[in-house]
């Protein structure tokens, strides 16, 4: 997986150093004109640019722009079968950067197989005082290559000497279980439905076949196509000013709002299909409303329910509020709980405490139906590993990094004050295991999802039962309802775990025994964490069961997982959630440790989005 690691820095330079070499091919690409747009000589931020030209040959053109540090900004291809002798690349949108100081947004055709660039240097938003200058016109682009990549790992930051992770709770040999962050982030910033196709064309060539054969790959480039859906085909939507009042009727998203998703879906999933890359789930389906509230007064956001209607009526399953200082989710079932059989559901949020250093927000439902709703805050600082968002008494709720947004998230189920906070946790006696193991522990704690036997100890030998099990996923879900009748026989209500048990069943998580007992004190065995975790895979990120699960079930004792488990281990391994030794055994029928519960749980944290 290091070949896809450092998409942004270092891959894409890797894969298209030809457009930084010294020759020419002289007359095949011509750029006739750059439209700035009306009346504009520059390009600015979030405008929309275009550039024509001619081509001799009939060859795939890529556009690339990059800022003066030589971060690829914005990408954009058209294929061999469009093109006609003449090209057109159209509604490029100018992103923001990071960058400081003097920006000057190079632009490169270039050629497969062949080379030939156009450079022009322009003011970007008034930042500075450089005007347009003509760019040399066809021929060779800059010598120099502005990032020094190691040739021999593939880093901007040579990673050659640093000691491999021989851990035995590693997953795989081929690759990594984790998946690319970078990637996805980069997937989020693109504008158009070929330029995300491109992505996913540059990304396939540069991953091996047998990573691209592995969950991480085929994950993180799930995230990417979902983040690309959803911020291609997102809407602006205006809040009433004199109210700070957002309104979604039926009459806020068209006809032609829907076929924009729905032909964004079609482009990307098409060159998913080119890529012949197969993915272990089904895609999210998100759809964004941007919006701007003040900040001065409370924001107060009404969904009606023909509007829920019509966005389910193209297999949208999450609506997403996003203002910039705040994001909030909602599932379409969630909103359909909480409408109900009214026309419509309400809610206010109050971020008039929120400051540049202090991400706080208030948010109060109109109804009791209420059940998870993803709260987030972007524009983070700092390390966001051990960021907690937690309530207004300090408890801790969740606090999940989405590469996408760049946003801390949680689920939340109730009115109330939540805020981001450093929380960071450690152990005393974990310092022997392993650093996944470690990290695994302690940002589960950070999060609010796992607690010590103590303030400085954790116990990672220790065995763990089936109720607590059950808690730590409920509260990863944000599905806990302590007052849940579950039916269990064996059950009281004076037992700590009955609303667990009553939970962990209406979720379809935990079913029981035959004699309908839970044996909540019973110590989990791995078969049945393991299965446990795939029903949770399946219900919330739509996983799907592996045709052949002798494919995944290639452990040296594979012959002693029970029958009933087979199809939750083998999901569990392709999803990489399992945890096996340096043998090669998976011990499934072996007493879960708290450790190694932590890093199942870590793992399958990472999956629910």
């Amino acid at each position: 997986m290091k070949k896809i690691t450092a998409f942004i820095t270092a891959l894409l330079l890797i894969l298209n150093l030809f457009s930084f070499s010294a020759f020419a091919l002289g007359e095949t690409v011509t750029i006739d004109a750059i439209d700035y747009g009306e009346g504009k000589t520059s390009f600015n931020i979030g405008d929309t640019a275009k550039i024509t030209g001619t081509c001799t040959e009939k060859k795939d053109l890529v556009l690339r722009l990059y800022d003066e540090k030589g971060a690829m900004i914005y990408t954009d291809v058209i294929y061999a079968s469009d093109n006609d002798g003449t090209f057109e690349f159209d509604g490029i949108v100018i992103p923001d950067t990071d960058s400081t100081g003097t920006l000057s947004y190079k632009a490169y055709i270039s050629i497969t197989g062949n080379n030939s660039a156009y450079e022009q240097v322009v003011k970007i938003n008034g930042k500075t005082e450089l005007s347009p200058t003509p760019g040399p016109g066809p021929g060779p682009g800059p010598k120099t290559d502005p990032i020094n990549i190691c040739e021999k790992c593939g880093w901007e930051t040579c990673r050659c000497n640093e000691p491999e992770d021989t851990s035995v709770d590693e997953v795989g040999k081929a690759y990594n279980h984790t998946e690319n962050y970078e990637i996805i982030a980069e997937a989020a910033k693109q504008k158009t439905p070929k330029a995300g196709a491109a992505m996913i064309d540059i990304v396939t060539k540069a991953t091996s076949p047998e990573a691209l054969a592995g969950e991480a790959a085929r994950n993180t480039i799930a995230m990417s196509v979902e983040a690309m859906m959803a911020n291609i085909s997102s809407k602006k939507i205006s809040t009433t000013s004199s109210t700070n009042k957002l309104v979604l009727k039926e009459s806020s998203i068209s006809d032609a709002d829907l076929k924009k998703y729905t032909d964004t879906e079609k482009t990307l999933n098409d060159a998913m299909n080119k890529n012949k890359i197969t993915l272990n789930r089904e895609l999210s389906k998100e759809y964004i409303v941007n919006t701007t509230f003040s900040t001065t007064k409370k924001a107060n956001i009404t969904v009606y329910s023909k509007f829920v209607e019509k966005l389910g009526k193209v297999g949208i399953n999450t609506l997403t509020i996003n203002d910039k200082n705040f994001r909030v989710s909602y599932s379409i079932t969630e909103l359909k709980t909480m409408i109900g059989d009214k026309e419509f559901a309400s809610f206010d949020i109050d971020t008039t405490a929120m400051t540049g250093t202090t991400k706080k927000l208030s948010v109060n439902f109109d109804t009791d139906k209420t059940t998870a709703v993803k709260i987030s805050f972007p524009g983070l600082k700092g390390d966001s590993k051990y960021m907690a968002i937690v309530d207004e008494n300090g408890n801790p709720v969740g606090g999940r990094y989405n590469p996408a947004t760049g946003a801390i998230e949680a689920k939340i189920v109730a009115s109330g004050e939540y805020q981001i906070v450093m929380n960071e946790k450690d152990f005393d006696d974990i310092k022997n295991k392993s650093e996944e193991m470690q990290e695994s522990i302690k940002i589960l704690a950070a999060k609010g999802i796992i607690e010590g036997t103590s303030e400085k100890s954790f116990s990672p030998d220790d065995t763990i039962s089936r109720a607590e099990i059950a808690a730590l996923l409920l509260r990863v879900l944000s599905q806990d309802d302590p007052n849940a009748d579950g039916g269990f026989v064996d059950v009281k209500k004076s037992d700590w775990f009955y609303g667990t048990a009553g939970s962990a069943k209406a979720y379809g998580m935990i079913a029981g025994f035959e004699d309908n007992t839970f044996r909540g004190n019973a110590v989990i065995e791995k078969d049945q964490i393991l299965t446990i975790a795939s029903r949770v895979l399946q219900r919330e990120m739509a996983y799907k069961t592996p045709t052949d699960v002798n494919e995944y079930l290639t452990y040296a004792d594979s012959a002693q997982i029970a029958d009933w488990a087979k199809d939750g281990v083998a999901l569990a391994t392709m999803a990489n959630i399992v945890t096996r030794n340096e043998n090669n055994l998976i011990e499934s029928t072996e007493d879960m440790t708290r450790g190694e519960a932590a890093l199942i749980i870590m793992r399958l944290f990472y999956k629910i989005w």
